[in-house]
C-alpha cells in the first residue's frame, strides 16, 4: 500500500512538472 501511494504521488508530481513546463512555454 505504501509503495502504491508513493507511485501515485510520483505520477501526480510528473504530471505537475509537465503542466508547469507547458505553462512556461505558453508564457514565453
Amino acid at each position: 500500500v505504501c509503495s502504491e501511494r508513493a507511485e501515485l504521488a510520483l505520477t501526480k508530481f510528473s504530471q505537475l512538472q509537465i503542466y508547469l513546463s507547458y505553462l512556461n512555454l505558453q508564457l514565453n
